[in-house]
């Protein structure tokens, strides 16, 4: 988790078999929305002004930076050697442009995933299957869960009802989210 204990966000760790909390980021910048695989945490850092991915090692008690980009990398999931995010990185002014991303930590290359002109967020990733929201259909008036089969490089659109759905997760052969479908939220699978 993220909080504000010593006067920036911080990222913490609690070990639930060894019944403690370590501290995993102790940089005056702000490090926020962690999410964790394994040994590996990755979350957002603001250190260099804008907001990077970062990831950290509990085996090696390393961090590194994964992106380098001066407009921002945002919300961070891993899977296995996988990282997927949204970034700002192709938005122009004035328009709602983000694309979803992907690095491989076994070749260290990165990957744009979504080139729509319209925006792209909320990334998951499982497997090798990611999961997004995407306004291709009508920013703000109608985003959709798409989905992303790396194993075949397959997009699939998996929501198509005119009202919203968005804020996906991703396990297994199960996609959930939330829809606005009945007039106020419900989760769907």
């Amino acid at each position: 988790w993220y909080e504000i204990r010593n006067l920036n966000w911080d990222i913490y760790l609690f070990d639930l078999f060894s019944n403690t909390e370590k501290r995993i980021t102790n940089h005056t910048s702000a490090q926020q929305n962690p999410t964790i695989y394994g040994d590996k945490i990755v979350y957002n850092d603001q250190r260099n002004g804008g907001f990077d991915i970062y990831l950290y090692d509990l085996i090696t008690n390393t961090e590194r930076q994964i992106t380098t980009h001066l407009k921002d990398d945002l919300n961070p999931r891993i899977y296995e050697d996988k990282i997927v995010w949204w970034s700002l990185r192709n938005r122009n002014a004035g328009d709602y442009n983000n694309d979803i991303y992907l690095y491989d930590l076994s070749s260290n290359t990165e990957r744009q995933i979504t080139t729509d002109l319209n925006s792209q967020q909320y990334t998951t990733i499982h497997s090798d299957k990611i999961v997004w929201t995407d306004w291709r259909n009508g920013y703000n008036t109608n985003p959709d869960i798409y989905l992303l089969d790396l194993s075949t490089n397959t997009e699939k659109q998996i929501t198509n009802d005119p009202n919203s759905q968005y804020d996906s997760d991703i396990h297994g052969d199960k996609i959930v989210w939330a829809d606005n479908r009945n007039g106020n939220y419900d989760i769907y699978l």
